[in-house]
C-alpha cells in the first residue's frame, strides 16, 4: 500500500487530493483566501510558513479549535503532500483534526491580515473573471 501511495505522489509531482472541511460561517473567508492567496496548495503553503514563523518567534496566539462537523462544507483540494503531512503533525500536537487546525488557523490569519489584504495583491485575472461570471466561476469549491 505504501508503495502505491509513493508511486501516486511521484506521478502527481508531489500533489495529493484531500478533503478539508470548512464550517459554514467560514465560506467567505475561504473565498477571500482563494482571491488573495491563490490555489489551495498556495493557501496551505502560506499557512504552514506563517505558522512556522509564528512558532519560531513565539507569537502563536491562543486559539480555540472548533470541532468540524460532518455537515460542514467539504473542499476536495489538491495540495503538496509534504505540506499536508506537516499540517497533520501540527494538528496532532494540539489533539485536533487537521481540518479543525487548518480552519482555525485560516480564520486567525484572515483576522490578523485584515481579510488577507495585507498579504498579497489580488489575482487580477481571477478577480476580473469572477466579476464577469459571478460566484459560479470560483474554482476549488470556493463558492
Amino acid at each position: 500500500m505504501e508503495e502505491v501511495f509513493r508511486k501516486q505522489i511521484l506521478e502527481n509531482k508531489g500533489m495529493i487530493q484531500v478533503d478539508w472541511r470548512i464550517p459554514l460561517e467560514m465560506e467567505s473567508i475561504w473565498r477571500d483566501a482563494v482571491l488573495y492567496l491563490g490555489e489551495p496548495k498556495e493557501i496551505l503553503q502560506f499557512m504552514i510558513s506563517s505558522f512556522k514563523e509564528r512558532r519560531r518567534t513565539g507569537r502563536i496566539l491562543k486559539v480555540d479549535f472548533e470541532k468540524v462537523k460532518s455537515s460542514d462544507s467539504r473542499k476536495r483540494i489538491r495540495v503538496y503532500g509534504s505540506d499536508y503531512w506537516e499540517a497533520m503533525g501540527y494538528a496532532h500536537e494540539r489533539n485536533v483534526s487537521t481540518s479543525s487546525f487548518l480552519s482555525s488557523h485560516l480564520r486567525m490569519e484572515w483576522i490578523l491580515s485584515s481579510g488577507f489584504r495585507s498579504i498579497r495583491k489580488e489575482n487580477p485575472e481571477l478577480k476580473k473573471e469572477t466579476e464577469k461570471n459571478g460566484e459560479k466561476f470560483l474554482p476549488w469549491d470556493a463558492a
